[in-house]
């Protein structure tokens, strides 16, 4: 058996995070000071973008909504500051040597707000519950064959293949605990009964306007909640959350570049996350199905030439944003500075590339136009132009854009994406299946590389891995990612933004100093 309790490798997300910048910058927490009694009376107040559709476990999103189930449920892994899977309602984790059994140890005294003690039943009973109703979660727990509770405090779940991504999973919306006499409960999706640190104060709470979330003084982990009462107001424009926050209606949020220069100096505490998504084109027909020229490598190696990064991102994105030629989360396993500067911007071998693989003249096709690429439109359609190849956009609502993605009719796309674990991006753009790899591209040595990432659990063993996959896509021109773009959080005195990197959405997220 390999004993896996800390692991320092390994991290983040749920399903896809496929949210653009505004939910892209993820979250998680390092301890706030202990509880005294000062603290007694302290009071949280932000906003988020959109309403949550339901805080049923089965369909909880894992973007902004987080904030406030995360209040209210226990998760059986969490990630902290630095993007590392730790302990939470599971005291510990164990693999089995083959990767097919993971056996959680859940913590003694936990209770349900409503008394009820947590037991192994439960937590079988929300799983079982989440992987079998149609929804978000089915992907986070697809290798989830059985789950066994041997006793109260003991979860077996047996998988009908390794999964590197499960203990991310478990760490956001499949790691949820539900009573389980509760979860089929009509009033689930609007009235939660979870094991977390606060209760939904439904005589405050207006849904779909402002959440109001209460303490429990009986919870396990007081010292991460250092608020009595948390405020979460719904605020779709981002200037009325810049303008509210201000006003001192807000105790924390973030904002633009050019919002944060019209502030006095002092007004707040400035916590910036240098890289909350990754920002580039998706080589969506790496086999050459719909757009033949890119199945050739050459030609992936091409566009990816086209482009000048540094513009892009000290002029497009306005300095919010680095260069980079990966899309591996910086604070994770698997990034590599070394690959930083991969992709040099020469049109002129870009159009020699090109010409070598048979097109001397370039090529044309089509890409979806939505709200990733709008402000971009006009500098990729040059920067591919300035190579040979011409770019005609098509629109896609705002609800088709991720569906287009995955639909096989686009063979290229401008697109943000969230920086998750390594475990989860690699699922998404490069494993044959992932929502991201339509065209379903594979090749020998990438099969036995993600083979090996997912039948490591040890962490430090299984970074190496992803590493040795990162060069891969890279070298293979997989993705031609240009920019990170970056984030910043305001908080007034004695609020304190804990994340050092873009993890996943926990209340916990925002201590106190």
């Amino acid at each position: 058996m390999t004993k896996v309790l800390r692991p320092r490798a390994v991290r983040t997300g749920g399903s896809v995070v496929a949210v653009g910048l505004t939910l892209a910058l993820g979250l998680t927490a390092c301890s706030a000071p202990a509880k005294e009694a000062s603290q007694e009376s302290r009071t949280l107040a932000f906003a988020i973008g959109g309403q949550p559709s339901s805080f049923d476990p089965a369909q909880a999103e894992v973007g902004e909504a987080a904030y406030i189930w995360t209040g209210i449920y226990d998760t059986l892994l969490k990630v902290d500051a630095d993007g590392a899977v730790k302990p939470s309602a599971a005291k510990s984790w164990e693999y089995s040597s083959d990767a097919m059994t993971l056996t959680l140890d859940l913590r003694d005294g936990l209770k349900f707000s409503d008394g009820a003690e947590v037991t192994s039943e439960d937590v079988a009973a929300t799983i079982e519950r989440s992987r079998t109703t149609p929804g978000i979660r089915v992907p986070d727990l697809a290798s989830v064959k059985s789950v066994d509770t041997p006793d109260d405090h003991t979860v077996v779940l047996n998988l009908s293949k390794p999964d590197p991504a499960l203990l991310v999973n478990l760490a956001t919306g499949a790691g949820i605990i539900a009573e389980a006499k509760k979860l089929g409960d009509e009033n689930l999706a609007l009235d939660p009964i979870g094991s977390g640190p606060y209760v939904l104060d439904k005589n405050a709470t207006v849904n779909g306007s402002t959440y109001v979330l209460k303490r429990r003084d009986d919870y396990w982990d007081l010292q991460d909640y250092p608020y009595k009462t948390v405020t979460i107001r719904v605020i779709e424009d981002s200037q009325a959350k810049f303008n509210a926050l201000q006003a001192g209606e807000l105790d924390a949020g973030t904002a633009s570049a050019a919002q944060i220069a019209t502030l006095p100096e002092g007004a707040f505490e400035k916590k910036k996350i240098e890289a909350q998504a990754w920002g580039g084109l998706l080589f969506l027909d790496r086999t050459g199905s719909v757009v033949p020229a890119l199945g050739d490598k050459r030609v992936r190696e091409a566009i990816n030439m086209a482009f000048d990064r540094d513009l892009y991102a000290k002029q497009l994105m306005s300095g919010g944003a680095r260069a980079t030629s990966q899309f591996y989360n910086p604070i994770q396993s698997g990034y590599d500075p070394d690959l930083e500067g991969y992709y040099k911007h020469d049109p002129e071998g870009a159009r020699k590339l090109l010409a070598e693989a048979g097109y001397p003249d370039g090529f044309a096709l089509t890409m979806p136009s939505s709200y990733f690429s709008h402000t971009f439109e006009p500098a990729i359609t040059q920067s591919l132009a300035d190579i040979g190849i011409k770019v005609t956009w098509e629109s896609v609502p705002p609800q088709d854009v991720f569906p287009s993605l995955s639909s096989g009719k686009y063979g290229m796309a401008w697109y943000f994406e969230g920086l998750n674990s390594p475990s989860i991006q690699t699922r998404a753009n490069l494993q044959k299946g992932g929502a991201l790899n339509p065209s379903g591209y594979e090749s020998p040595e990438l099969n036995s590389l993600l083979s090996e990432a997912a039948q490591t659990t040890d962490p430090d063993a299984q970074g190496a891995v992803y590493k040795r996959i990162n060069r891969y896509s890279v070298e293979n021109a997989l993705v031609a990612p240009l920019v990170y773009s970056s984030g910043t959080w305001l908080t007034k005195p004695g609020v304190k933004y804990l994340p050092n990197g873009a993890v996943p959405i926990y209340l916990s997220n925002i201590g106190a100093n």
